[in-house]
């Protein structure tokens, strides 16, 4: 019996050894690639202002793509009102991206809520779908101040709303941080 287990050894580390290799290699895989930015685009808004990639650099984007006739996105309303207001004067920029097939549903919907953060018409899509993939709504994506994707999610959920919150106040510290020059070191005498 002793040399049937002696015979198997070799075998059993070889099958411990794959197993550890192979679960490596599995978390090696499920590492997040480090975020790209994000392409230059151009989008103008409801009252003809331009909004680009570059002139939002610095700043920490929340971009809420939502339609009128989307039920989460009407009740996640007052939430994003109440986030626009907390996060004034701060390094952070709303944008509302409308899907409605027709402008005048977005100018009704806006006049009736109060929302003045800017908002962009994409009826046909091109950026919603075209850039960003979007087919659910509401969808928020969130950029840091580099441009980058750092958060991405579809629906309005208690639980969603304070994790992009959270997520938005360490964007913010990282832009205002960012934003501050270094102090360079003083020398000091001997």
């Amino acid at each position: 019996m002793p040399q049937i287990a002696e015979r198997r050894r070799p075998l059993v580390l070889l099958a411990l050894t794959a197993s550890l290799l192979a679960a490596g290699a599995h978390r090696a895989s499920a590492q997040p690639a480090a975020p790209a930015p994000v392409p230059d685009f151009k989008l103008t808004t409801l009252d003809g202002k331009t909004i680009t990639r570059d002139s939002l650099k610095g700043k920490v984007v929340l971009i809420d793509f939502w339609a009128s006739w989307c039920g989460p996105c009407v009740r996640a309303v007052p939430e994003l009102k109440d986030l626009s207001q907390k996060m004034a004067g701060q390094p952070f920029v709303l944008v509302g991206v409308s899907v409605d097939e027709q402008k005048e549903q977005i100018t009704g919907f806006l006049d009736k809520f109060d929302i003045g953060w800017p908002q962009v018409w994409d009826g046909k899509m091109e950026f919603t779908y075209g850039m960003f993939q979007v087919k659910d709504f509401p969808t928020y994506v969130l950029l840091d101040h580099r441009g980058h994707v750092i958060y991405r999610r579809s629906g309005w959920t208690l639980a969603s709303k304070i994790r992009l919150e959270d997520t938005i106040k360490t964007a913010v510290e990282d832009a205002r941080k960012a934003a501050t020059p270094a102090t360079p070191a003083t020398k000091t005498s001997r």
